[in-house]
């Protein structure tokens, strides 16, 4: 639908590969989720 509306496609929660094929193979333009990381702390992050 949001490609027919000359949007792009966001998946969110994407856990396994799988998932992420299944977007692929269906012209989903970006992805997040555990997947590709976990959430980090704050203190993780250092300025500039």
């Amino acid at each position: 639908m949001g490609h027919s509306l000359g949007l792009e496609v966001v998946a969110e929660g994407i856990e396994h590969p799988d998932q992420l094929a299944w977007l692929q193979a269906h012209a989903c333009d970006y992805a997040q989720g555990f997947l590709f990381g976990r959430p980090q702390p704050l203190d993780n992050f250092q300025d500039g």
